[in-house]
């Protein structure tokens, strides 16, 4: 049974069937969007304190859709970020009488956030500056 599974999993891995553009844009897209979790977290927290849904659909909405933040990236993170000392939590009644976890960022995480978006700053002006480089040998959408 565990030979099968295996050979299962080799012969997957091993396929050589390309991905449709689509499957490898979603891909690309979950790869730049897990290191910018903790700055999409720790900036919506600077607007206020929020539950992880309130998060979740504040990240999607002021982003036109362009970043999702699955229960899978977001818990992982906050509870990092809490490790770290850059948010605390506190549950505090909702609507409808139920108990939510409220996150709210503190002082270091607010020096927190300044350093990583002065960090991405940084890398997009030099990712333009590359390819600015290379002039128009890249296709434009």
């Amino acid at each position: 049974m565990i030979k099968e599974k295996f050979h299962q999993a080799l012969v997957r891995f091993k396929s050589t069937q390309p991905i449709s553009q689509e499957e490898e844009q979603q891909k690309a897209k979950s790869n730049f969007l897990k290191p910018l979790v903790e700055t999409l977290i720790l900036s919506r927290l600077c607007q206020g304190d929020s539950y992880s849904y309130e998060i979740a659909q504040s990240v999607k909405k002021e982003s036109g859709d362009r970043f999702k933040l699955p229960e899978g990236a977001m818990y992982p993170t906050l509870y990092r970020l809490m490790d770290k000392g850059d948010i605390t939590d506190y549950e505090s009644e909702g609507d409808g009488r139920q108990m939510r976890v409220y996150y709210q960022i503190t002082p270091a995480g607010r020096e927190r956030l300044k350093v990583l978006t002065k960090a991405y700053e940084e890398a997009y002006k030099g990712y333009e500056t590359y390819l600015a480089a290379l002039g128009g040998c890249l296709p434009h959408q």
